[in-house]
């Protein structure tokens, strides 16, 4: 198992912090919207290299490479940061705020278990929102 070192996680974390302000910059409106938040739940059986793979898939099959993300692996969870803009034409294209994304989020990743574990190991994704600027 790899272990992250304190410069590495300082190192991660700023590219994060700075991430995460380029999106609240790139807000066009007061109360838009900047990023939705996953948790994406593994099977407690699944090997490291597992879930990693799961991660993976999930994350390129959800954003199909015009979305940008932030993921972190835990032993049973993930947490995915996404903004759901287009990193060509800052459109929408998941719909995250439209009422049942989260439905179509917990498929995917129910899909994707099921491709990959062959049919076991898939529970819940919990969606929450981070508010933009407030000034």
């Amino acid at each position: 198992m790899t272990m992250t070192t304190p410069e590495q996680l300082a190192r991660l974390r700023t590219v994060a912090s700075g991430w995460l302000s380029d999106c609240e910059g790139g807000a066009t409106r007061k109360d838009e919207r900047v990023c939705d938040t996953l948790t994406l739940t593994f099977a407690s059986d699944l090997g490291r290299e597992q879930r990693i793979e799961l991660l993976r898939a999930f994350c390129d099959d959800v954003t199909r490479g015009r979305l940008e993300y932030i993921a972190v692996l835990h032993e049973r969870d993930a947490h995915v940061i996404l903004r759901d803009r287009d990193v060509v034409t800052n459109r929408r294209v998941l719909n995250t705020s439209d009422k049942g994304s989260t439905a179509l989020l917990e498929r995917a990743w129910r899909d994707v278990v099921k491709q990959i574990t062959s049919g076991g190991g898939a529970t819940l994704v919990a969606e929450r929102s981070l508010s933009g600027p407030e000034g």
